[in-house]
Formats: C-alpha cells, sequence, structure tokens
C-alpha cells in the first residue's frame, strides 16, 4: 500500500493493479475539477477496467529492467508508474502536454491536455519510485531512444490522428518490440481504423493480437517482425 500526497490529500493506492488503476482514473478527474458524476464514473471505470486493465498489465509483463517504453499521451502517468513496479529499472518515457482538462472531445491544435507534471511528480515522489526512470516528454520533441514497447492508451489513434506520431513510432520501435495501442472506429482524424491496422500491419510484417475495448474501438498489440 503506498500513500500518496498531492495537493495536501493524502491518498492510500494499493499494490493490485486493477485497484489502482481505478483509483488513478478517480484522481485524475478530482485534481483536475472534472464535473462528471461520481457514482456514473465509478461505474464506467468499473466496467472500463473489466474491458481493459488486464491487457495493460500484460504489455509490461516480458519487459526486463533495461527496457524503454514510451506512452503517448500519458496523462499524469499513473498507467507507467504502476507498471513501473514490474519493470523496476526500465526507462518510462511519458510523452504529452502539460494544462487544464478540457472536457470530452476530440483532437484539435487547441486542444487542452489534462495533465499535470506537477501532480505526477509528486507522485512518483509519494510511491519512491527512482525520479530518473521517468522522462517528460512533449509533444513537439524529437525522439532519440529506441523502444522496446510503445503505448497510447485512448490517446493516439484515438482522438489523437494517426499521422502525428507514426513516423516517431517507425523510426523508433525497435525489431521486436512490442506496439500496444487504442484505435477508435469514430474518433479517428484523417484516417479510418481499416487503413490504419493494414498500414502498421505492413510495416511492422505481424499481425495485431486484438482486444475489445468498447463499441468506440480496440486494443492491438503487435510485434514488430520487420
Amino acid at each position: 500500500m503506498y500513500t500518496i500526497k498531492v495537493k495536501d490529500t493524502d491518498l492510500s493506492v494499493s499494490t493490485s493493479m486493477e485497484e489502482g488503476f481505478k483509483n488513478y482514473l478517480l484522481r485524475q478527474r478530482t485534481f483536475l475539477n472534472d464535473p462528471a458524476n461520481v457514482d456514473t464514473l465509478d461505474q464506467r471505470i468499473s466496467d472500463w477496467i473489466n474491458l481493459s486493465w488486464s491487457g495493460v498489465r500484460s504489455a509490461y509483463s516480458d519487459l526486463d529492467e533495461n527496457s524503454q517504453i514510451m506512452d503517448i499521451g500519458s496523462g499524469l502517468g499513473i498507467v507507467d508508474i504502476l507498471a513501473y513496479q514490474s519493470v523496476k529499472g526500465g526507462k518510462f518515457h511519458l510523452l504529452d502536454s502539460t494544462g487544464g482538462y478540457p472536457g470530452p472531445h476530440y483532437y484539435s491544435e487547441d486542444y487542452r491536455f489534462y495533465n499535470n507534471w506537477i501532480v505526477t511528480e509528486n507522485i512518483i515522489k509519494s510511491t519512491n519510485c527512482n525520479r530518473d526512470d521517468f522522462i517528460f516528454v512533449d509533444p513537439l520533441d524529437k525522439w532519440t531512444t529506441e523502444f522496446d514497447l510503445i503505448t497510447s492508451y485512448s490517446a493516439w489513434c484515438w482522438h489523437f490522428p494517426f499521422q502525428k506520431y507514426w513516423d516517431r513510432v517507425k523510426a523508433h520501435l525497435k525489431l521486436g518490440g512490442k506496439l500496444v495501442v487504442d484505435i477508435s472506429k469514430f474518433g479517428m482524424v484523417h484516417a479510418p481504423d481499416s487503413t490504419v491496422l493494414s498500414e502498421i500491419s505492413e510495416t511492422f510484417g505481424s499481425y495485431p493480437k486484438i482486444q475489445r475495448l468498447s463499441d468506440l474501438g480496440n486494443r492491438y498489440t503487435w510485434i514488430r517482425q520487420t
């Protein structure tokens, strides 16, 4: 059990991945003043965990302590902080902008992200993680690392356009590396999900493992072969 102190509030986070992730989602919305109804949100979180969290957890199961992980659209990075408990010594690159909570809408150039690195810094410190193992990345920064795992949960290919990060993903995912990305059927901009799936599969020389998330879209996992 970890106790996290953020904005003068003590929070207990279970070592259970599922419970920890539920706490993360509640905390993210509470701290950033999301007006969502708490009862409805709690049910949505439970549904999301049942559908999705096992896939998140398994993404990190075969990584070693020297692994390099990029999370596109990481938000506060709590998924990565939870996964860090399983990948001691791994380097987690958290890519996102920082700013106020915008409310639910799809990508636009003036989108304000629901993220604040100060909160992330506090959580890293409170959970006794090694701060040097977390690298904050701005969307405009150049990538200089080859990655063992690239993830994006309900972000890139969900409401960020596919082409926004595709060239960087192609250039920086290692041979044998893993790509885990949620792809929306309705939220994609400029490219249908079928085109995205075929382009990634052809480029990486593999077919994805598919996990259904909801009517909105699915989670896809590729292992790069070419």
